[in-house]
């Protein structure tokens, strides 16, 4: 196999398993094949156009995508060897490599760019005629050096394939398939990550760079594409491990941890995990990736284990003489893994890879690590012997970061130590000697030109004279204890001013791991790098929801200056979003005297349908609160503070020149409660529940206020309940909850004799419908809404085109059905309306509403019971999206594979209550937005699933927007704006008991399709209410089962594509109706 190159192996691969799964990178999945016809073109363009010869070195400067990956083959199928530069390294630094390397191109995205204008000329063959030995150079990789400058240790294909060869075995690879590639291609490592999945036939998941250092993100990832395989730096996996190992790790089965010191505790946290096996590996860049391995279960003591088959490690004197067991020496390292050796540095070339004393031809490594034999084969590490660090996984060379401050003007001598916390080095502490008094940012600043980023020292000291010992040397032991440093910037303590500021500091302090924080304090003067300040960044995000960019950090690197700068953006954002116009209270004060006031649309709504059919049937809402020994003196003083605390609960209606208006009576004096005794009762139960549906079922006259009803039931002389009862016109499920709270929390305070403890409200529902209407008169709501409109009337002209090739989601094609309330409303009718006169009246002129609205309709019940239920669940969680996404997403898959349609329009209702100040409003705060979805049978299911929670965030800005006054603006019929109705009620702390499936009568018919879903803590059910000139019973059954089959098949498998779940036999309709 050593014969073989990385091409080769990648080469069998793609012959074994073509149409496999090779690469996910953010949603995108992409087959060996794919991979293997991209970057034979790039490889042939790279030989026509850039004359390309064998071992040729190539730079490579992307971001983390397919490109990366499709280069890094390509460049090694046209014989070159690659070269990787990071995007983020100083230019010095970046212009060094590329002129020490002499690469021929540099890989970039203007490259890229001006490639793929032409790629579809290149054959996407394999390159004729390149002969790629094992022994050609595969890619040169820059550690840190001595002098200055960084290394390039050269690495031929030999060596990663001798490595890759081992780790099915000896790492347990074999039966594993999807490995996390977390790894900037600059660190050696990454090799293990993308050649060791892409030679051994595995799955690669390519996690983004924004994605790296938000742990959250990092972890949701990680579980979202079922990960098997995790390579981490002790580092990274300490700042994650919280999120980590809270997180259900279903599919997680093996953790390599290498590049530095394992810390101890990280250690025995991790040998306790019986879940996880855990390797510690060990091996420098010069040697191939890993050179020995430990699997931490397999013994008490913590060591770098063995080395791997094919490489064998020595532990030897000064005079290059084996130690003795348990005696320290230096690692020297030989075998198949070993590089070349430096680009350009042949004498340092000569000192570091030295001839074998025991094997004739040989070489051996010398690799400045310390470590001795223990009794049971295992080699303990034992620290640097030179001045090498590892600082986040990077070999350090601490005399090139001196030599560059010994550049800085003025900087007489330097010297640098590790920063040591829990075992490891997490920064670096610069002390340096200079005549002048030097500002952290600029020396920061100094050393970036030079440096990347994980070099440059997070503490700086400014010492008169360096301490010296008595041979002259620098005695390091009398340097100032770094853990003293605190923060040596000149700048006093002051605390957090504002919740803002506090909230900062929390981040700063769980970032920097720092107890105490001013608000004046800079962060990269107190130990911040760009490696945190990403994460910290990362969080600002979570917490306030604005972006900050690194130089826009750089710039504004103080809390006192970030918390502006956030309170700015945010103000910003307040001003972007045409919602978002926060009421205040002075603007509501001049009309408080008024006698009648807006109405909100819904309410007009639900006025005009009773009103239209002459019904008095109620849409009402119920809760039941609970007492011990009732005070009836104490409740009624509740509720009459209650009723005077919201205006809501004293609203009626009244139409006034012919619009519909809301009356709020000023008090009333005693409110009604109606008292009922059962406690003598045998069948008290089945009473009070006749009660409550006796309740719902009360007749409110809207025009008489209040539109409540309330009752007192007793159930034992120990225990009574309130009953309240509202009228949907009033109220809804936040309100409601409020309402219960609010009662709890007065009867407690009163009952004790204190006051009442709630906050005035600044606003009423009054309040809010005005704000509401006067927003949608507002110009930059007539500017916002045309984006949406226009996204739903091409979806419809979608909809239409399929209809016209007999494709449509229910049996009715309506042509132009005036479907609108307010359209048909003339004067005339509104004038008899508010004379009281009953729209029978005019059934001949304005039967299409009549029609429209007393459509008849039937139920149909289906239940999700377990196990299936608890798989939906978790393959939502998985999946990293929510329950309610994922239902709708697969019902619009259910109308598609039953009906063909790829284009619906679903009709959701949403809350409201868009700022705080509308939380504690009693009345009714909810609309809906007409949700337009197209299947993308191209997706992956959980991508389509993103695209769908996409739009449902998108959409919510126009949730007042209601497809009443849509079809106001538009000619679209109803059935074809909104033909399918969507609600999703959760209930999840009740169980279900009715389990009762099935068809029954005297539904409405209001909409075409209207599915409920009730999450219940042991089942998920859906009630289904269709139009009877719509669908018939079999028409549901089919849908459903479809439905019901797609959850099934996701539940087992959710990583496939839409088309896959499209074309699978198993939920047919033939297969289904049997």
């Amino acid at each position: 196999m050593d014969e073989n190159t990385i091409i080769d192996l990648f080469n069998e691969q793609v012959v074994k398993t073509p149409n496999k799964i090779a690469l996910v990178v953010e949603g995108k999945c992409l087959t060996y094949k794919f991979l293997d016809d991209n970057s034979n073109q790039l490889a042939n363009y790279l030989l026509e156009n850039c004359e390309i010869q064998l071992e040729d070195l190539v730079g490579i400067k992307l971001n983390r995508d397919e490109w990366m990956i499709i280069s890094l083959l390509g460049i090694l199928k046209s014989g070159a060897a690659y070269v990787p530069i990071d995007l983020h390294y100083p230019k010095q630094r970046q212009d060094f490599i590329e002129k020490d390397t002499k690469c021929k191109i540099i890989i970039n995205q203007e490259f890229l760019e001006k490639f793929n204008l032409v790629s579809s000329s290149y054959s996407d063959h394999k390159p004729a005629n390149v002969l790629v030995s094992s022994r050609n150079l595969a890619y040169v990789i820059y550690t840190s050096g001595s002098t200055g400058k960084p290394k390039g240790v050269m690495i031929e294909h030999r060596s990663v394939v001798s490595f890759l060869s081992r780790i099915d075995v000896q790492l347990g690879f074999k039966d594993l398939d999807i490995v996390a590639a977390t790894t900037n291609v600059t660190f050696d490592i990454s090799v293990l990550e993308i050649f060791g999945t892409l030679c051994l036939g595995k799955k690669m998941i390519l996690i983004s760079e924004d994605k790296l250092f938000d742990s959250d993100l990092f972890v949701e990832e990680i579980i979202k594409n079922k990960v098997e395989v995790l390579q981490l730096t002790p580092s990274r996996l300490q700042q994650i491990s919280n999120t980590l190992f809270k997180s259900p790790l279903l599919h997680l089965q093996k953790l390599l941890v290498g590049g530095e010191a394992f810390p101890k505790e990280m250690y025995n946290l991790l040998s306790r995990n019986i879940n996880l096996e855990t390797i510690n590996v060990y091996g420098p860049t010069e040697t191939t990736i890993w050179s020995s391995f430990l699997d931490i279960k397999s013994t008490k003591r913590l060591s770098i284990g063995k080395p791997f088959e094919n490489e064998y490690i020595y532990i030897l004197n000064d005079k290059l003489l084996p130690q003795p067991i348990g005696v320290a020496g230096e690692l020297h390292i030989g075998g198949a893994g070993l590089a070349r050796g430096y680009l350009n540095l042949p004498e340092l070339t000569m000192d570091k890879f030295i001839k074998n004393p025991f094997i004739k031809g040989d070489r051996l490594y010398k690799t400045g690590d310390l470590g001795r034999w223990l009794t049971d084969g295992r080699i303990e590490y034992m620290g640097r012997k030179d001045h090498q660090l590892k600082v986040r996984g990077y070999r350090i060379e601490v005399g090139e970061i001196e030599s560059v401050l010994l550049r800085v003007p003025e900087i007489t001598d330097a010297v640098v130590l590790p920063y040591i916390k829990d075992g490891l080095v997490t920064e670096l502490i610069a002390y340096f000697v200079s005549n002048k008094e030097y500002d952290i940012k600029t020396l920061r600043t100094h050393l970036g030109q030079d440096l990347p980023d994980y070099m440059i020292p997070g503490h700086y000291v400014r010492m008169d004279i360096m301490p010296l010992m008595i041979n002259g040397k620098i005695d390091k032991r009398s340097l100032p204890d770094p853990t003293d440093l605190g923060v040596n910037s000149g700048v006093e303590y002051e605390a957090p001013r504002n919740d803002i500021e506090e909230r900062l500091v929390k981040i700063w302090q769980e970032t920097l791991g720092r107890d105490r924080i001013g608000v004046n304090y800079d962060f990269f003067e107190i130990g911040g790098h760009s490696l945190n300040a990403t994460s910290m960044l990362n969080k600002i995000r979570k917490e306030f929801d604005v972006e900050i960019s690194f130089s826009q950090f750089f710039a504004n690197s103080k809390i006192s200056l970030i918390s502006e700068y956030i309170n700015k953006k945010s103000n910003e954002k307040i001003r972007e979003v045409p919602l978002f116009q926060k009421p205040t209270v002075t603007e509501y004060e001049n009309f408080s005297d008024q006698e009648y006031f807006d109405v909100f649309h819904q309410q007009e709504k639900e006025y005009m349908r009773r009103r239209i059919l002459d019904v008095n049937n109620s849409y009402n809402m119920s809760f039941y609160v609970l007492f011990e020994k009732l005070d009836t003196y104490i409740l009624e003083k509740v509720i009459q503070t209650i009723f005077e605390r919201h205006e809501s609960l004293r609203t009626s209606f009244k139409m006034k020149e012919n619009i519909l208006k809301q009356h709020i009576t000023k008090n009333f004096s005693k409110i009604p409660i109606e008292y009922i005794d059962v406690a003598g009762e045998k069948n008290k139960d089945e009473l009070i529940m006749a009660i409550r549906q006796n309740a719902s079922n009360t007749e409110f006259d809207l025009e008489k206020a209040p539109l409540a009803y309330l009752q007192v039931v007793k159930y034992s002389e120990e225990l009574s309940g309130l009953l309240f009862t509202l009228n949907h016109t009033i109220s809804d499920d936040v309100s409601m909850r409020n309402l219960k709270n609010e009662i709890q929390t007065l009867y407690d305070a009163y009952l004790k004799g204190k006051d009442s403890p709630l906050a005035p409200i600044k606003f009423q529902y009054k309040d809010y419908a005005m704000w509401v209407n006067t927003f949608l008169k507002s110009e930059k709501w007539s500017a916002s809404k045309k984006n949406y409109l226009s996204k739903i009337l091409q979806s419809i002209e979608r909809t239409k085109k399929e209809n016209a090739q007999g494709k449509c989601i229910s049996s009715r094609i309506q042509t132009k059905e005036v479907c609108s309330y307010r359209k048909n409303l003339t004067d005339e009718l509104l004038q008899n309306l508010s004379d009281g006169k009953s729209i029978k009246q005019f059934e001949d002129a304005y039967g299409t509403i009549v029609n429209l609205v007393a459509d008849k309709g039937a139920v149909y019940k289906m239940i999700i019971k377990e196990p299936l239920f608890s798989k939906l669940k978790d393959m939502a969680s998985l999946n990293g999206s929510s329950l309610f996404v994922n239902i709708i997403a697969m019902l619009s898959l259910a109308f598609y594979k039953s009906k063909d349609v790829k284009d619906s329009r679903i009709y959701i209702p949403f809350s409201t209550r868009v700022f705080e100040e509308f939380e504690p409003i009693v009345g009714w705060l909810t609309s809906e937005i007409i949700l337009p979805i197209s299947v993308n049978e191209s997706l992956l299911f959980r991508n389509f699933a993103e695209q769908v929670a996409k739009e449902v965030f998108e959409n919510s800005d126009y949730r007042f927007y209601s497809y009443e006054k849509i079809l106001n603006d538009t000619d679209a019929p109803l059935h074809l704006l909104a033909p399918v109705s969507f609600n999703f009620v959760v209930h999840n702390e009740t169980d279900l008991t009715n389990f009762d499936e099935g068809h029954r009568q005297n539904g409405s018919g209001h909409f075409d399709f209207k599915l409920e879903a009730t999450q219940y803590k042991n089942a998920l059910n859906f009630n289904v209410e269709y139009n009877l000139k719509a669908y018939q019973a079999s028409d549901i059954e089919n849908i459903m089962n479809i439905y019901v089959g797609i959850i099934e098949i996701l539940t087992e498998n959710s990583n496939l594509f839409v088309s896959e779940i499209m074309g699978d036999k198993s939920i047919s309709l033939d297969v289904l109706a049997n």
